[in-house]
């Protein structure tokens, strides 16, 4: 495996994303901070778990198409850096993977809540941090997430893709993926896992709008 050019896979996606990934963050920490200390944000919260509970799944399918798929997708229009004769597969692919992924995703927090509890106890978020980011993430979502997102910047051309499914790929690539994932995603799901299990599907929407950009632009430039 070459860590170098891991860690500039990883730098470059960074720098590309630098001031969505300081708005989004910033945006995160205070709706956060909002739970637990402006007791008047409670009905700002209350409403998306409204919301939630009476759209049922096509609201746990359609926030990630919207967070993770459409936003980014017309921040990278707005750079010039989709093909305008890709775009509508580009549409298509958001909202299949994303609204799939998201919703495995909200099923995931509901089943770490039925194996390990609801509260917010330090032992009880660390492991859902470990089961989440180096079981789950690690074995299955990272893996797939780069492959997927390898297919996208081929322009979803199948046959070139699989040509590059090589050991580079697997070795560099998808390595680059998966630290990317904790790099985010490790505080991202410890703040995530502080919060009552009915908000925790709305912070992963908010984050998800940052990694969607930053899988995007290790897969692009590469």
């Amino acid at each position: 495996m070459n860590f170098n050019n891991c860690i500039k896979l990883c730098k470059h996606a960074f720098r590309e994303n630098v001031f969505p990934a300081i708005y989004l963050q910033c945006f995160a920490i205070i709706l956060v901070s909002s739970y637990y200390f402006i007791p008047q944000t409670k009905s700002f919260w209350s409403l998306f778990t409204q919301v939630k509970d009476e759209l049922g799944i096509f609201f746990i399918a359609g926030m990630p198409i919207l967070c993770g798929g459409f936003i980014p997708l017309f921040i990278l229009i707005y750079q010039k850096k989709v093909a305008k004769q890709v775009i509508t597969a580009n549409i298509i692919f958001c909202i299949l993977f994303w609204g799939y992924r998201g919703t495995e995703i909200n099923y995931l927090y509901e089943f770490f809540a039925y194996l390990f509890g609801d509260s917010t106890n330090i032992d009880v978020i660390v492991k859902k941090v470990l089961c989440d980011q180096f079981i789950y993430s690690f074995l299955w979502s990272g893996p797939t997430a780069a492959i997927a997102f390898k297919y996208k910047a081929n322009d979803f051309n199948w046959f070139k893709t699989k040509q590059q499914l090589n050991m580079r790929f697997f070795t560099e690539e998808m390595a680059a993926t998966i630290f990317s994932i904790w790099m985010i995603w490790i505080p991202a799901v410890t703040i995530i896992y502080t919060l009552p299990l009915e908000l925790q599907y709305i912070m992963f929407n908010i984050v998800l709008c940052f990694f969607s950009l930053i899988l995007s632009s290790i897969q692009k430039n590469n």
